[in-house]
């Protein structure tokens, strides 16, 4: 999904530059990095077409495709 509507924030996937040593992705308009925080979640992966971001009450995975 590239929107995440989660009720209290919603998450856009804006793009993934995938580099092992050094990815980064665009949310919502923002660069990150692993370890960044967006609207209060937690990028905790960056793969080739994906972000995996937590918060303490769950997960998500936003994906290009």
């Amino acid at each position: 999904m590239l929107d995440a509507d989660l009720g209290r924030v919603k998450l856009h996937l804006d793009f993934v530059v995938y580099k092992p040593s050094a990815p980064f992705a665009g949310i919502n308009g923002q660069q990150v990095v692993p370890g960044s925080i967006v609207e209060g979640w937690l990028v905790e992966e960056i793969g080739r077409d994906s972000v995996r971001l937590s918060d303490g009450r769950g997960k998500v995975v936003l994906r290009t495709r």
